[in-house]
């Protein structure tokens, strides 16, 4: 989990048979959702291809 001002960023895993992507869930200071942090995947296939 990453702090972004006042809101959070956390960390989310694909799975093995890329069914589903990984990326960063942000949250606003009351962890309420706000949405998906990144803009665009990429080639990201799992979190950690950033």
């Amino acid at each position: 989990m990453q702090c972004l001002g006042l809101d959070m960023i956390i960390a989310m895993l694909g799975d093995a048979k890329r069914e589903v992507l990984g990326g960063f869930l942000q949250l606003n200071e009351d962890f309420e959702f706000v949405g998906r942090w990144e803009k665009d995947f990429g080639k990201m296939e799992f979190n950690y291809d950033f």
